[in-house]
Parts: C-alpha cells; structure tokens; sequence
C-alpha cells in the first residue's frame, strides 16, 4: 500500500535554547570569515606568537647595550662576557646554546661600546658567518635562550619572518570590529551572544584596547 508523502514529512518542534545556539553558531563562524579575510589582507605569511620569556629576550635582554673588546677570545667566553654585562643591567643574563657544526671554541676578534647587544651580535656575526635565533618554546627548559647558528638568522629562524611593521594597530582593527559586533548585539538584547564575543575579543587579542573594554562589558552584563 503506498504512503502519501506528506506522510513522511515532520516539522521539528523548535525552542528558544534551540534558536539561540543556532544564533552562536551563525555569530562565531561570522566572527572566523572576517578573522580570515583580515588575516589574509594584513599578514599573507603566518607569524609565530612568541612565548613571555622568548619577548623579554627580544623587547629587552637583547636592547641592552654593552660595551667589549676581544682580540683572539674564544667565541663561547665572548659570549659569556655579553651575557654578564646584562645581568649587570637587566638583572637577568642571556642564556647561549648552540647548534651542532658552531665553533663554540673559535678565536674571535670584536670590539664596540655602548652598543645594543642584538647590534653587536650582528656585526660580529657577520664576520664569522653565524646567526642567532631567539626560542620561544612554550614549557620548555631553554625558552628565552638564544641559539647561536651556522646562518644568517637574525632573532627568528629563517623560516620564521619577523613580524610585519603594525601588527600591534592590526590585532586593535580586528579587536574593534569585534568589539562592534557585540555592542550591536547589547543594544538588540542578545546579552548571551554578546558575552560570546566579547569572550573571543579577550581570548584572541589580550592586550588590545578593545579587550579592555570588553572586561568591562562583560562585568557590566554579569560575566
């Protein structure tokens, strides 16, 4: 005996909680094309994040400025000798390794004064063809360190580029779209979608104006 088919079609019974997930749903994958298109725009090669100690090494061991003359030092105690003079002043010194193929015990002749170390690493490692990277290796025994290479590096491994000029106004782009996006939401009554974004704001762009101003949302709307 044959069926009808409007036998066979259900409507499915829809609630509010089911509605409002859905309206998440819709809210985040917006959130992640607009991520995307602005990624793609602003910073067509992928950059790593570095850990704290990878930026303290970076923003401040590496600034501070020393002053040395070497005639015929061997390159690992020259480097010792970099390292106590930031110790001196940043009150934390440069830990060296090295990798596999670097003469650690190679003669070397440099000299400057008052000179940023990152400054005196290139100069003198031009000379002798070496490079340095800067770790950032998240839980790990030598995050912050400095490796000493046979290359050019400079701060960052070659496959690694240094972050493009702005990064910092790009992420605040990003963070103020956003930020946008959930006080339109605030204003339509959607608290629960807003707190959703506001969350992503703070997650992704932690030091950003807008992630300030997105603790104080969330706080006036009762995180």
């Amino acid at each position: 005996m044959s069926r009808d088919l409007a036998d066979e079609t259900t409507v499915p019974f829809t609630n509010p909680t089911t509605m409002r997930t859905a309206w998440v749903v819709v809210v985040a994958v917006w959130l992640m094309i607009v991520g995307s298109r602005e990624c793609a725009a602003t910073q067509p090669t992928p950059v790593s994040k570095d850990t704290p100690a990878a930026e303290r090494t970076r923003r401040q061991l590496l600034k501070t400025k020393v002053t040395v003359t070497f005639k015929g030092v061997p390159l690992r105690e020259a480097l010792k000798e970099f390292a106590a003079q930031v110790e001196m002043q940043a009150e934390r010194h440069v830990m060296w390794t090295y990798t596999e193929g670097v003469p650690a015990d190679k003669a070397i002749s440099y000299s400057c004064k008052d000179k940023p170390l990152e400054l005196a690493l290139d100069e003198l490692f031009k000379a002798y063809g070496l490079g340095y990277v800067v770790l950032s290796l998240d839980d790990q025994p030598r995050d912050g360190w400095v490796r000493i290479t046979r290359g050019t590096e400079r701060g960052y491994a070659a496959a690694v580029p240094p972050p493009p000029p702005g990064g910092d106004d790009e992420d605040e782009k990003r963070a103020g779209t956003r930020l946008g996006v959930a006080k339109e939401l605030i204003e339509k009554g959607k608290t629960a979608d807003a707190k959703a974004v506001l969350m992503v704001i703070i997650t992704k762009f932690p030091k950003s104006k807008a992630a300030a101003e997105a603790k104080e949302l969330l706080e006036k709307l009762g995180k």
